[in-house]
């Protein structure tokens, strides 16, 4: 049974579920799914408020490790492999689940598609700049604001 770590922010709590892995190998039949999920801890205790699909955002993207929540916004890592790996940050509305806008950081050619990836990427926020390493060889830092 795979753990997630989780983020509670303003009475609420948000995390990222669904299978760990964030990279499907290339013979893999059966959808890998990530979803992230909102519950309110306060007046509906527990009630699910919203949840956005990782398949919503396109063919093949998986959310990563457990998303970060200031000023309305939250945060999180993905990826893809199309067959080169692509990292991206992406910002929702903490409120809705509404995409807001997601950031190319990292992409890697080269590797195996033979084999899943699991993988965790956690993100840092401070001074308004969100950062990631990725995994990939490079640590990024974007603008909280606008990726």
């Amino acid at each position: 049974m795979p753990f997630f770590t989780t983020t509670i922010h303003n009475g609420r709590l948000y995390a990222r579920l669904g299978s760990p892995i964030a990279g499907r190998a290339a013979d893999e039949r059966r959808a890998v799914r990530s979803r992230l999920v909102c519950l309110d801890l306060q007046g509906r205790e527990g009630d699910l408020l919203w949840k956005v699909e990782s398949r919503t955002l396109g063919k093949g993207w998986e959310f990563e490790g457990s998303p970060v929540v200031d000023h309305g916004r939250l945060y999180v890592a993905m990826r893809r492999r199309n067959p080169e790996t692509e990292v991206h940050i992406g910002c929702f509305d903490a409120a809705t689940g509404r995409k807001i806008w997601t950031s190319a950081v990292g992409t890697a050619i080269g590797g195996s598609n033979d084999v899943n990836v699991i993988s965790g990427l956690l993100l840092t926020l401070a001074d308004g700049r969100l950062f990631l390493s990725t995994n990939l060889g490079a640590v990024v830092c974007v603008d909280a604001r606008d990726g």
